[in-house]
């Protein structure tokens, strides 16, 4: 189905609502408090600026913070503004095949800001066209609504659109990207995630009852050797094969593959000699944060940081992080070194140096107004 037939599809928006009937329940991971140190580089914080411009059918898990977690209300008995999403974000460039992108819209009078990270490969093309592209989709497909029903069906509608282009009127149609999307609407007090492939993200919350932190994952990751699920969707629905590449022997080695193509995952954006075998559909979440009292951090990374950091760990880190108060930027730069120098569960062989490229996005997000000082 294209872009153009999906946008004449598209629902009428419940905006009462920001979860489908078919939403799928994801828990919040707890984890033992972590004392790590973090990094003591001095980098200035990035704010992102607001724009003066015009306020402008893939399973969906659902995710809510515990209700007796109440917010904290204001003295006028209301509850607390969230202050300015604070967005930031760096790399380690080895192919230099990773992009990262933002953008803070009004729509329909709310406040919505959106983060990508986007891990290219046979080529930088395909993820530099979607860099410059597909934020300003998904606000176009918005149609002038904010509610998490509408910004999922929009970033559907983008991930289409920015797979035929590619496809079929590019001069780049076997370059591809994987990529993630996390959309926040600070008014209404939710988070939309959309991925495909193995561009990751995971949410930081604050401390339970038992004074233990929790996060949750936002994304699923599309490899064929972490998702057997998608294994049996790619070879059910398309002559698509799932195996190891073959060696000069003719005998099995590495991780299983798609084929034709021979790509690790079974969704991602381009790549047109793979054919039928990569799906553009992405994975959908929403994450309800009524109940949020504190700071919530928001970790996006290409498969450069979660192949060399496992995610409890990032969550660790990042909850050190909150607890010094630590910036956007300096906990990006913090997470970016821990890929890099071996510190951690996935080392890498030689310190300091990226064995792929490595790209790190972080989001804070709440109504801390000491973020906006």
């Amino acid at each position: 189905m294209d872009a153009a037939t999906l946008q004449n599809e598209k629902p009428q928006w419940d905006l009462e609502s920001s979860q489908t009937s078919e939403a799928k329940s994801a828990s919040i991971t707890a984890f033992p408090d972590c004392l790590l140190d973090g990094s003591n580089a001095s980098i200035s914080e990035v704010k992102l600026g607001v724009s003066s411009g015009k306020d402008q059918g893939s399973r969906v898990k659902a995710i809510d913070l515990n209700q007796s977690h109440a917010s904290t209300a204001s003295s006028s008995g209301g509850r607390r503004d969230w202050a300015e999403t604070i967005v930031a974000c760096r790399d380690v460039k080895l192919k230099g095949e990773d992009r990262f992108t933002t953008k803070r819209e009004v729509i329909n009078g709310q406040r919505v800001v959106f983060c990508m990270v986007a891990d290219g490969h046979n080529s930088s093309d395909a993820a530099e066209y979607c860099k410059k592209h597909i934020l300003s989709f998904i606000v176009e497909a918005c149609l002038g609504h904010a509610s998490a029903h509408a910004i999922q069906d929009a970033c559907v509608i983008a991930f289409h659109k920015v797979h035929e282009h590619i496809r079929t009127k590019s001069a780049w149609p076997t370059s591809g990207l994987t990529l993630a999307v996390v959309a926040v609407n600070e008014d209404e007090r939710f988070v939309v995630c959309a991925n495909v492939g193995d561009v990751e993200s995971l949410i930081v919350l604050g401390k339970d009852r038992k004074k233990r932190s929790r996060y949750s994952v936002l994304t699923t990751n599309h490899r064929f050797d972490k998702n057997k699920d998608e294994v049996k969707r790619v070879e059910a629905v398309t002559e698509t094969r799932v195996r190891p590449a073959l060696n000069f022997a003719g005998k099995p080695q590495g991780p299983p593959r798609g084929w034709p193509g021979g790509l690790l995952f079974g969704r991602a954006l381009g790549d047109a000699d793979c054919e039928d075998a990569i799906s553009p559909d992405p994975s959908l979440s929403v994450m309800r944060l009524d109940a949020l009292s504190g700071n919530a951090t928001i970790v996006i990374g290409s498969d450069g940081l979660w192949n060399a950091v496992e995610m409890t760990r990032v969550a660790c880190h990042v909850h050190q992080a909150q607890k010094t108060r630590q910036d956007a930027t300096r906990t990006a730069q913090m997470l970016v070194d821990k890929a890099c120098n071996g510190d951690d569960a996935y080392h890498n062989s030689e310190w300091g140096k990226a064995k792929d490229d490595t790209t790190c996005a972080v989001m804070i997000v709440g109504p801390d107004y000491y973020l906006s000082t």
